[in-house]
């Protein structure tokens, strides 16, 4: 599924105990890359209540930690509508490590180092309307502490130059 479908809308990607895709080097932003879909209640949650306003929640399945997300992606989207996810599920991605998916890649930075690495499933970056990150925040920050900065992300205009 192509990321340019959530382009200006402010995203909250998130790495999931619950993708893989050929895409540019050097992305100019999010949006411009590209990822399989398979079409946390907080998060459902936030989702629900955001959505209609144009927030969008992009869930990236990863078993790298713990082997908490062991499932094929049948079991996963089968896992997830049993919970009521509304929100897309993506195929699993490695987030770190030499195979890391390039939508992760450019979520960190461009960086793998010890310091950039995602540190364990539910760690969410804020990305802007503009395809930027704007914050990234670590497994254990709630969705709903988070909500301020997604209303502010909300807020901001889209940018109006081409992505």
């Amino acid at each position: 599924m192509p990321l340019m479908l959530f382009r200006r809308l402010p995203v909250l990607a998130v790495s999931a105990a619950l993708v893989r895709s050929v895409v540019s080097l050097e992305p100019r932003s999010l949006y411009s890359l590209s990822a399989r879909s398979l079409d946390g209640h907080e998060l459902q949650h936030l989702y629900s209540k955001l959505a209609p306003e144009g927030f969008v929640v992009l869930a990236f399945p990863c078993n790298q930690f713990g082997g908490q997300e062991p499932g094929s992606p049948s079991e996963i989207r089968a896992f997830a509508d049993s919970k009521g996810v509304t929100f897309p599920i993506f195929e699993k991605v490695e987030v770190n490590g030499p195979r890391t998916h390039p939508v992760y890649k450019y979520l960190k930075g461009g960086s793998d180092s010890m310091f950039d690495s995602v540190k364990w499933n539910f760690a969410k970056f804020l990305v802007g309307r503009d395809g930027k990150v704007i914050s990234r925040y670590l497994p254990t920050t709630s969705p709903s502490s988070i909500e301020g900065d997604i209303q502010a992300a909300l807020m901001a205009d889209a940018p109006k130059d081409e992505l």
